[in-house]
């Protein structure tokens, strides 16, 4: 009888959805690359279920919210509730390795949070490394009362602007519109009815930029920013910072021309210094009365100006939007602002130079290197959740709580000179910490070093109210008289005034750790945030609870835990294809159970899907029973499986400022694979089990390194030859290599791969899959194309030939293929003597000097390991092939993550670590667990099936 319920519990844990109450919202967000085109290019961007912008979250007021999140990439990711105030929730929030550990490839995490006291718009987005530049939605909360402005609404438009790390293009709605190169059909166009009122929801998601946004002859009502009601006013144009929102009426009372549209716009609002690319993107608002289908947007002249929109470099508009915000400060809605405080903090925000490392080549002014920092402190981002080792009490050296209240040396903040030369900072992650219930103010200083711009702040966990602000530099024995304690504007993202300076206060009344940054993803990259911790109060309601537990915890991580994980994302994928035959049933749910606001309105251009994901019913027998039968005859042979079999590879968060997040591309437009005939059949053996590779079962020790070979092989020509470039273009700095400051777009590694995968297919080889989501090259090898460079035993002659030095020549005589072999490996034989050859490259000795630059070491020795390879695949590559292939697979499966000194071959763990240096030490084999956890499954689903046969 105990197994008997045992048995249930853990079928209905792993089968069926958990119960919960009628306001409990659920959503389940899959995180995966998706191949988008546009500006003439098809590119893989990195998604939410395969959308762009990613789905809207619509909830009410009060409701418990369940986001189950599935990473489906091999980068880790997280998920960032922006605005929310995450109340003794903190668990939930999303910034890695402030709050959470990243979501590892393959895993998923349960965001569960309530939308407490909290009503109107705000958005949600990566919170790890620069994913956010395409992995973002809408987030709404409807209210419990209702608005407190009169006029009648007609629809909703929700307008959310994107934007890359670079300035190709802005997006409404993820569409560029017709300025840009081939995107006539991605144009916003969005059909209104004479006479009537609309909502706009106005989200800027983009990663660098401050937006001015317009809308030709007519104006905006703003009603309320960042999901919090203000006095309402109108104004011809509005300004919003990359993190902030503003919800605004429009009324579509104007005349329309033959046209019937109207022009929207949105351009960035540039306070920097240094030239910017002026990227506007427009729409149109087209009259339901006088629509013309044959309108075409690319008839409009590329000079084309909307009267009402600000210059890019409008600051007075910018100042004066800012002022006219005021709370609604109501007695439904009143302003809470703190009168007294108990603390003040006086920080100054300063983007800064740093000396260029030796060997590096750096972007920045006069050769140095960018950087960021708050009170002279560019922020580090820890390798373990802060908030999980303060709640724990653990003993750590990943932060300290000595964050400077104030600037270390005072001088005159916004009248130095932009180029003064003595920039330098402190690195470290320093936070402060608040007892519960503290009133806080926070002056935020801007300062004139490099650049004088707006600096948009956001605080996670809480709003604030803007008390005052200016231009030039805070007198705190002045500026305070003259605060608006009364109904000042309440937000969580602040834009500091180019030039100036601006205060806030909140009350720390939510205990955790909470990040504090700049909403220019550029910015935060380089340093420019710190974090505060909010102590408990007094009793439950007052403290911060367990962490959930699912939480991706940094400290402890089981093999079965990765094996579990993986087990429900395949279960998820195998149950998809059944969803069309309950559609109808999961449709009626979700109308019942769906909010149900005002009709949302969206462009006739684009096709939106429902946002509203409720969990589906629970399954019926005959979903379990087809579930089964395709799941365990696409398994392994039960029996004693290979224990080199192992399973896709789990990679730790790069080091900050080390490592880019991508490696460079050159727009390679293919990777010929011209090997000789035996090396293609080669993959046969690698590549499986046996020697035929008959059963389609990878391993990893074999594979691997091999493809490894192959795809450096293909690619020689393009890296050697771009290595030249490099090396060329830094004759004038010697011993210099590229600089890694910032990350890049995709590489041409997916490129690559897909060739490999076209030239395999014609030779009659097909390589087996590790699972439906998982590519064999990147994700379960960790093999990934990089730009080469290595000045210490390459360099370019005056004609431009790359050529090598004496430890070059060495490295070709000691890399030939030996004739003995050991255990079928050919080549093997020479790999010891290879391999110490090619450490010999390098003459840069590792320094005892800081993590960051031991780091930054260790990847540069990589860099010269793989040219060196790639150099001698490029000159012969029959000759060294095998040998090559056996030095990859010592360097890939070394467990240590250290460079090993000889060949062997029993050891399996690490995939090779082209673009970053540091992976999961727990990502080696253990599918010897598989066959008695699919043989415990089959057993609970029988006992389940005999279970209701007798009910």
């Amino acid at each position: 009888m105990l197994l008997l319920v045992v048995t249930l519990v853990v079928l209905a844990g792993i089968i069926q959805p958990s119960c919960s109450s009628p306001n409990t919202r659920h959503f389940e967000f899959d995180v995966v690359w998706k191949k988008v085109t546009r500006l003439c290019h098809t590119k893989p961007l990195l998604t939410v279920n395969g959308e762009y912008p990613g789905p809207t979250i619509a909830v009410h007021e009060g409701d418990n919210v369940e986001v189950r999140v599935t990473n489906r990439i091999a980068k880790n990711t997280t998920i960032h509730w922006h605005g929310v105030r995450q109340l003794r929730t903190g668990w939930a929030d999303g910034p890695a390795y402030i709050t959470q550990c990243p979501i590892r490839g393959g895993q998923f995490y349960t965001y569960k949070f309530s939308v407490i006291d909290q009503r109107g718009t705000l958005l949600w987005h990566a919170h790890s490394g620069w994913q956010r530049a395409s992995v973002y939605g809408v987030f709404i909360i409807y209210p419990r009362m209702p608005y407190p402005f009169s006029a009648p609404i007609k629809a909703e438009i929700p307008i959310i602007f994107g934007g890359p790390n670079s300035s190709d293009a802005y997006t409404i709605n993820g569409l560029p519109g017709p300025l840009y190169p081939c995107s006539n059909k991605d144009t916003f166009i969005q059909t209104v009815e004479r006479g009537k009122t609309y909502m706009l929801r106005i989200i800027n998601a983009a990663l660098n930029d401050e937006l001015f946004f317009a809308i030709a002859n007519h104006t905006l009502t703003v009603v309320e920013v960042d999901a919090l009601y203000t006095k309402p006013f109108t104004t011809t144009a509005i300004m919003v910072a990359p993190g902030q929102t503003t919800t605004a009426l429009i009324t579509a009372n104007q005349i329309p021309g033959s046209s019937g549209m109207f022009l929207m716009a949105a351009t960035p609002y540039v306070t920097a210094i240094f030239p910017f690319n002026n990227s506007t993107t427009i729409g149109f608002l087209q009259y339901k009365e006088i629509r013309n289908e044959e309108f075409e947007p690319s008839a409009l002249p590329r000079s084309l100006k909307l009267a009402n929109l600000p210059a890019m470099k409008d600051t007075a508009f910018a100042e004066k939007f800012s002022k006219r915000l005021r709370s609604l400060a109501s007695p439904e809605y009143p302003c809470k602002v703190p009168k007294k405080i108990d603390k003040r903090v006086i920080t100054t925000i300063s983007l800064n130079l740093q000396d260029c490392p030796k060997n590096k080549a750096c972007k920045g002014y006069a050769d140095k290197r960018f950087f960021a920092s708050m009170n002279n402190q560019s922020f580090v981002r820890p390798l373990k959740s802060i908030l999980e080792c303060y709640y724990k009490n653990l003993t750590t050296d990943e932060y300290s709580l000595n964050f400077p209240e104030k600037p270390p040396n005072g001088f005159d903040f916004t009248g130095v000179d932009p180029l003064a030369e003595n920039m330098n900072a402190e690195f470290g992650t320093r936070i402060f910490v608040v007892p519960y219930g503290t009133s806080i103010e926070i002056v935020l200083q801007g300062t004139s070093f490099l650049n004088v711009e707006n600096h948009p702040i956001h605080v996670h966990g809480h709003n604030f109210f803007i008390v005052g602000s200016g231009i030039g530099n805070f007198n705190a024995a002045k500026h305070p008289a003259k605060y608006n304690l009364v109904d000042p504007p309440e937000r969580n993202t602040v834009a500091v005034p180019a030039g100036g300076w601006a205060a806030i206060r909140l009350k720390a009344n939510n205990p955790g750790v909470w990040f504090i940054h700049c909403h220019l993803e550029e910015h935060t990259s380089w340093g420019l945030a710190t974090a505060f911790i909010v102590k408990n109060g007094h009793g439950k309601s007052q403290s911060l609870p367990p962490p959930p537990k699912d939480f991706p915890s940094s400290h402890k991580f089981f093999p079965w835990q990765s094996i579990y994980s993986k087990f429900l994302v395949l279960l998820n994928m195998k149950l998809k294809h059944l969803s069309s035959r309950i559609s109808s049933i999961t449709n009626t749910i979700k109308q019942r159970q769906s909010p149900h606001p005002p009709h949302i309105l969206s462009s006739h251009t684009i096709r939106k899907e429902p946002s509203f994901v409720p969990m589906s019913p629970n399954p019926p027998i005959f979903t379990v029973l087809v579930f089964f039968s395709i799941l365990l005859p696409a398994t392994p042979g039960l029996p004693n499986p290979d224990p080199a079999t192992i399973l896709p590879f789990h990679p730790n968060q790069s080091p900050p400022a080390t490592i880019p997040a991508f490696p460079e591309q050159s727009n390679v437009v293919g990777c010929p694979l011209d090997l000789p005939d035996e090396l293609f059949h080669g993959i046969k053996a690698a590549c499986g089990s046996t020697k035929d590779g008959s059963d389609g079962q990878l391993h990893r020790s074999r594979c691997c390194p091999v493809l490894a070979a192959w795809l450096y092989a293909s690619y020689s020509a393009t890296a050697l030859g771009r290595a030249s470039r490099v090396s060329a273009a830094a004759a004038g700095h010697s011993g210099t290599t590229t600089s890694y400051d910032l990350p890049l777009l995709p590489d041409d590694s997916e490129t690559c791969v897909d060739d490999l995968g076209k030239a395999l297919k014609t030779k009659g080889i097909e390589v087996a899959r590790p699972n439906e989501t998982c590519d064999v090259m990147y994700c379960y090898c960790g093999i990934r194309l990089h730009p080469l460079n290595c000045p210490e035993a390459f360099s370019v002659t005056q004609n431009g030939k790359l050529v090598g030095d004496e430890s070059v020549k060495r490295l070709e005589r000691n890399c030939l293929s030996s004739s003995s072999n050991v255990n079928g490996f050919p080549g093997l034989g020479g790999c010891s003597k290879c391999l110490n050859s090619l450490y010999m490259l390098n003459k840069k000795k590792t320094s005892n000097s800081s993590k960051s630059e031991a780091r930054t070491t260790k990847m540069h020795n990589k860099e010269c390991q793989l040219m060196g390879l790639t150099w001698l695949l490029a000159k012969n590559r029959t000759a060294y092939f095998h040998t090559v292939s056996s030095v990859i697979r010592a360097i890939m499966m070394s467990t240590t993550g250290s460079d090993p000194r000889s060949c062997t071959l029993n050891s399996d763990g690490m995939p090779l670590a082209v673009d970053s240096s540091e992976f999961s030490t727990h990502s080696s084999s253990n599918n010897h667990l598989r066959a008695p956890i699919y043989l415990c499954i089959l057993l609970l689903c029988c006992v389940y099936m005999l279970f209701f046969s007798f009910k």
